[in-house]
């Protein structure tokens, strides 16, 4: 009996070495995982960031093209309309000049 106690005690401890290496090994994987979340985790809010940043440039920049271009469109409209003023203007004094000529002749 007590070399069945002595074996069972001895069978007890080895198991119960196993059980503390293997929760040892599970803790080890567990905290390698938890630490390659992490690294995911980081890595995912850099890439939004640049995302983000990236959006946001790229949005000022088609914000800044389009302004260019209505501003040249603006200019050359106006640019447009003055030269059809000018050219109207020019077409009133020869008329005014014209009539004047006629009336003094």
């Amino acid at each position: 009996v007590v070399e069945k106690n002595e074996a069972d005690r001895h069978n007890a401890e080895e198991d119960l070495d196993q059980l503390k290496s293997y929760a040892a090994e599970m803790q080890n994987r567990l905290q390698s995982q938890y630490e390659e979340l992490r690294a995911l985790q980081w890595q995912t809010f850099t890439r939004l960031n640049s995302t983000r940043e990236d959006s946001s440039n790229s949005l000022h920049a088609r914000v800044m093209e389009r302004m260019i271009a209505n501003k040249d469109q603006a200019e050359s409209s106006i640019s447009a309309d003055l030269l059809a003023l000018k050219k109207r203007i020019l077409l009133l004094e020869r008329n005014s000049n014209a009539s004047t000529s006629l009336l003094s002749a």
